[in-house]
């Protein structure tokens, strides 16, 4: 009877343990690792990028001027720099890239204008006195 309740014991939880619920994991589904959604229908035509930058702490020079501490002591006075407001994560609006088409019009639209003449470079001194 003991072997039979421990061979059914045993039996009920490997099958428990088999038997899982399936799991989201947002990272995966943010990382879009299936490629589910393409870059172009994230960049539409004219939509703004949002890029984060680390902006600089606010940073603040105190002078202590001379003075004679409790215990006798004389202190000469001199700065102390202090972080009055931490760096913080700021989101920039940067216009969206050109597309291939854009970009192409550019070049041949550049294609067609005058190229610049570069200036002649004098070759002896006499040509400066003139």
């Amino acid at each position: 009877m003991k072997v039979i309740l421990l061979t059914t014991f045993a039996i009920f939880m490997a099958s428990c343990s088999t038997m899982r619920a399936p799991s989201i994991n947002m990272l995966e589904t943010r990382a879009d690792y299936d490629e589910n959604v393409e870059l172009e229908t994230m960049l539409e035509d004219g939509s703004p990028l949002f890029v984060p930058q680390k902006t600089k702490p606010q940073e603040v020079d105190i002078y202590i001027h001379p003075h004679e501490t409790v215990h006798g002591d004389y202190f000469r006075g001199g700065f102390i720099r202090s972080i009055v407001k931490g760096s913080q994560w700021e989101l920039t609006k940067v216009e969206a890239p050109p597309t291939k088409e854009e970009v192409r019009k550019k070049v041949e639209s550049s294609s067609d204008r005058k190229k610049r003449e570069t200036p002649k470079l004098m070759q002896h001194s006499r040509e400066r006195r003139r």
